[in-house]
This record gives structure tokens, sequence and C-alpha cells, in this order.
């Protein structure tokens, strides 16, 4: 290790030691870490589970997806979100916005980001490929989250893939429309159906 490196490390040191606040931030960080090698390992064990088929279907429509988004036919992502909680957030629409800019307020949230999930569910008699929104994780745990302005029969086939897919991961996946984020802002902290809140304070 070069001498510059050791001087680096001693820096770090007194900083943690005199300064709670960095203290803090390197427990959540490492916290964060943590949490995301879990949640790996978790993923990993759902994708042993699946046949060569499936995941070639879904590595084609991953595929496909980028290819529309490459060539622009793409919503694509309408602003981006400056948060000091998980830096620049692509967000897709206003109520998106909304949210994240809650998560920055919540003391319940620790980190966020958008989720890279792909998940295949059938609708009309055809298969797709559907990324949740965000991944959130809060002092009890980690959620992922998909924001809705409207319901619709489509999105509820969404809901119950994505159920199931984070069921055998050991995660929760909660749907939100704006009713839920208010009562989330009345409240002044991030609730859902579960993980220390009553579901009938979160969910329509």
């Amino acid at each position: 290790m070069s001498a510059e490196s050791k001087e680096k490390m001693r820096q770090t040191q007194l900083r943690k030691y005199s300064d709670p606040e960095f203290s803090k931030r390197m427990a959540d960080s490492k916290r964060t870490v943590a949490s995301r090698a879990r949640y790996s390992a978790a993923r990993r064990r759902v994708i042993d589970g699946y046949d060569d088929q499936r995941l070639i279907d879904l590595s084609r429509m991953a595929m496909g997806n980028l290819v529309r988004t490459m060539s622009g036919d793409s919503r694509g992502h309408r602003s981006v979100h400056h948060s000091q909680k998980a830096g620049d957030i692509h967000c897709d629409s206003d109520l998106e916005l909304r949210f994240c800019r809650d998560l920055d307020g919540f003391d319940n949230v620790f980190a966020y980001g958008r989720c890279d999930d792909c998940i295949v569910y059938s609708f009309d008699g055809r298969r797709h490929v559907y990324n949740p929104d965000f991944c959130v994780q809060t002092d009890e745990g980690t959620v992922i989250v998909e924001i809705k302005g409207a319901d619709s029969d489509q999105v509820r086939a969404k809901m119950d893939a994505a159920v199931e897919y984070y069921r055998r991961l050991g995660l929760e996946y909660v749907l939100m429309f704006e009713g839920d984020i208010e009562r989330c802002e009345e409240r002044g902290r991030f609730m859902y159906g579960g993980g220390g809140a009553d579901e009938a304070d979160c969910k329509d």
C-alpha cells in the first residue's frame, strides 16, 4: 500500500471518530451494501430456479426493450430529481418526481433508487417484460414500489406477477397511487401495506 493510500485511510479513521455525522453516514453505507448483497444473493437463488427457456425469453424481451429505447421508441424520462440520498433519479411522471422528493424528507428512508429488475408477465394472451419503479430501503427493510396515476387490468397483471416474484425473494412489493402518497405526506413518513404500517393507512 502506498504512503498516500495509508494517509487517506488514517484521515478517514480520524474523521470517523471525531465526526458523529460521518460515522452515521459510514454505518448507513455499510448497511446499504449489506442489504444489497443479501438482495443479490436471494435474486440469484430465484434465477437459478428458472428453466433455460424462460431465461432465454427474458433476455430476448429485455434486449427488445433496449433496442426500442435506443431507437427512440420509448416514453423516455421526463425529468431528473437531484437527491441527497440517491443521487440523480430519472422520473417518468410528475407523480414519481413528487414521490422522490417525499422520500428525501422521510426520516425512515435511508436509501432508494430505480429498480432494474425485469419481470415477465402475461396480459391479453401475450408475454411482456415489466420493470418496477423504485427500490426503497427503510429502517424496517427493503420495499419495491410501483407508482401509478391510474389503475387498469394491465397494471393489476403486472402487480400479480411482481408480488409473486418478490415473494420468492423475501421482499415486499407495493403499488401506490396518488392517494397513498398523500397519506404518507400527511403522516410525514414512508408507509406501505406492511412492515410497521397498517394497510388501511396506506392503501386505497
